[in-house]
């Protein structure tokens, strides 16, 4: 095996023991929240998109040591190179926040009303990649098979893996948009269903 191909694999291994460690930590703390509210996570129709208020009700109650993101924006790509991913930046409405760990997080909340989760491995450190350091999770209803008001099509989600519709819708959503070729919106759903290991397929 050459040095690249190591260093590589030693990469895909770190990054998903990163990202098994993101989805534990923000699953158990949704799984608390709930718990404290005796319901899933609906958000308060006063919030609004706002991502302080969100992190505040959700996840700053329940995980030590969260802090501001360290930068005003980051610009975050996508596998095909041409795609541009919503990116980390400043101000309340897309307040992103990082862990004592460096990984960092944002919440947002879609016109429609479901609800996204960003995370940032490795903060702004990069390379900035969907589906190398920055994945996307959509949050369900628990014991739902479809997300929190209806959903994206990306919905893998804290804390129940499942994904709007039939599963083998999921699997042709999962391979479309977590390839070369794609967005990369998927590639936390891809790496989960494969076992928490990158496939051979896998667009790294």
């Amino acid at each position: 095996m050459t040095i690249p191909n190591i260093v590589a694999n030693y990469q895909k291994k770190v990054t998903v023991e990163q990202l098994k460690a993101a989805y534990n930590i923000f699953s158990n703390a949704i799984a608390q929240a709930e718990e404290d509210y005796l319901s899933p996570i609906i958000v308060p129709s006063d919030i609004g998109n706002y991502t302080t208020k969100m992190s505040a009700l959700y996840f700053e109650p329940y995980i030590k040591g969260i802090s501001p993101y360290p930068k005003k924006v980051i610009i975050v790509k996508c596998p095909d190179k041409k795609t541009r991913a919503l990116g980390f930046s400043g101000g309340s409405y897309e307040d992103p926040k990082c862990l004592a760990n460096g990984i960092c997080y944002k919440m947002y909340r879609h016109a429609t009303g479901y609800i996204t989760l960003y995370i940032d491995l490795n903060g702004p450190k990069g390379p900035n990649i969907m589906g190398r350091d920055n994945f996307i999770f959509d949050m369900t209803a628990p014991y739902s098979t479809k997300c929190v008001y209806g959903g994206g099509y990306h919905c893998i989600v804290a804390p129940h893996p499942y994904v709007e519709g039939s599963w083998s819708a999921f699997g042709r959503t999962i391979d479309g948009n977590c390839s070369k070729n794609s967005d990369g919106s998927t590639c936390a759903s891809k790496i989960i269903l494969d076992g928490w290991q990158i496939a051979p397929d896998y667009p790294w």
